[in-house]
């Protein structure tokens, strides 16, 4: 799991889960947040470098689509969460997965700012007419 020395000997505070690099104790990642992360500002820049490394791919990975959302959902910035869920790519890898109950939930805290049938349909109408959907054809027909 450790390539350098440096790793090696932060070992025993790092833990992997699900794939992911975290701390291995609450403590350490109280001290983090104590340390860098007191001023909301400071949250909020992170938060947002993170959806803009996320964003910054060419196609949306299953780490953004992990990450994104959320990060918009607890930044509040509602045009860009739901431009990110309206995305074909994004809708059909969290529709066909374990993450649908996730689609939903998003869904359901943009519901007063934005109708999600509208926004597919406008999503659909413009895929059709650029022949993207096309690509998508064997999903949608199931």
């Amino acid at each position: 799991m450790w390539s350098s020395p440096t790793a090696a000997a932060a070992e025993s505070a790092l833990a992997q889960r699900a794939g992911l690099l975290t701390y291995g104790h609450t403590h350490l990642r109280a001290a983090v947040w104590k340390r860098w992360l007191q001023d909301e500002n400071t949250v909020h820049e992170f938060r947002q470098r993170l959806v803009r490394y996320f964003l910054s791919a060419e196609e949306p990975t299953d780490r953004a689509i992990d990450e994104v959302p959320w990060q918009l959902m607890t930044l509040e910035d509602w045009i860009p969460l739901k431009e990110f869920l309206a995305d074909l790519r994004v809708f059909l890898q969290m529709r066909n997965s374990h993450r649908k109950w996730e689609l939903h939930r998003y869904w359901l805290k943009l519901d007063s700012r934005f109708d999600p049938v509208q926004v597919y349909n406008a999503v659909l109408v413009a895929a059709t007419a650029s022949g993207a959907l096309a690509k998508h054809n064997a999903w949608l027909a199931t």
